[in-house]
């Protein structure tokens, strides 16, 4: 594994990086070394990956690192293209000056190199995504940031109408007394997050539609519990895999008999079977 130099002060002043959900944002440096001497990795197998990241993290179930990957993907961080029926991955901004070792250190021969040439014109179109409009959402976010450091410190800010320090009486500082403002919370990236078990906000959505009679919130931690005493039986897909669960759960509803559909299905059962 080739060493990765990191520009911390870029790296913490990263726009895109403050764009990234909070549970991925400190990912960043933790995986960037994946990547060989060209800043590109292969993606084909996420496990093999995982399991090079998450030796030493009891926390970092695999659902959580499929959703880092995709994260950074959906945020400008990283490249993703296909060549020869594999999947590569490459660091946007990595071969900056400085930040990769010298062109003739590239090679196999210093290095093992795990992702063939970068396609030059799928990563310019890639970048192309995340341009004035991206950058001005990202100062936006940078602001309520700001905001909310500000009032933990005492500051009151106000961005275009001078600031008051100390004690928050700069233009138009609030009235003594008054409520004082506070930074929108940011919105869970998902409704659960167990050891094992991730459930995301549109899964648990479809869930809620298809099974409305389900407790899902008591069912995501058995299920959870289940994998952590069935390391063995851990399936690759989440969705599936809970999908499954709850359908395995009957509903509560009573017919005009006052009997439930459990009770229904055991008796037709019966009746089939000549008892």
């Amino acid at each position: 594994m080739p060493k990765r130099v990191l520009d911390f002060d870029a790296l913490w002043a990263s726009d895109k990086i403050a764009a990234c959900a909070e549970w991925a944002q400190a990912e960043y440096a933790w995986i960037y070394g994946l990547a060989d001497a060209n800043g590109s990795f292969e993606l084909t197998n996420l496990r093999v990956l995982w399991c090079k990241v998450a030796a030493v993290r009891k926390k970092l179930p695999f659902t959580r690192f499929e959703q880092v990957i995709s994260e950074f993907h959906s945020k400008g961080l990283l490249f993703i293209w296909s060549h020869d029926r594999k999947t590569y991955g490459h660091w946007t901004g990595s071969d900056k000056p400085g930040r990769l070792p010298r062109v003739s250190r590239r090679t196999p021969r210093y290095g093992p190199i795990y992702a063939p040439p970068v396609p030059v014109d799928g990563l310019q179109k890639y970048q192309a995504n995340f341009g004035k409009h991206w950058d001005a959402e990202n100062v936006a976010t940078r602001h309520d940031c700001v905001v909310g450091l500000g009032l933990g410190l005492g500051l009151g800010l106000d961005l275009g109408k001078g600031v008051g320090v100390g004690s928050g009486e700069g233009a138009d500082a609030p009235e003594k007394g008054a409520q004082t403002a506070r930074a929108k919370p940011q919105p869970s990236p998902s409704v659960f997050a167990g050891t094992h078990l991730v459930i995301s906000k549109k899964q648990d959505h479809l869930l809620a539609e298809a099974f409305p009679w389900v407790d899902r919130e008591a069912e995501y931690r058995k299920a959870d519990a289940w994998l952590e005493a069935s390391p063995e039986r851990r399936p690759r897909k989440t969705a599936r895999f809970v999908q499954n669960w709850f359908s395995r759960i009957s509903t509560t509803t009573k017919d005009q008999g006052g009997k439930g559909r459990a009770e229904r299905l055991d008796e037709r059962n019966r009746a089939t079977a000549g008892f």
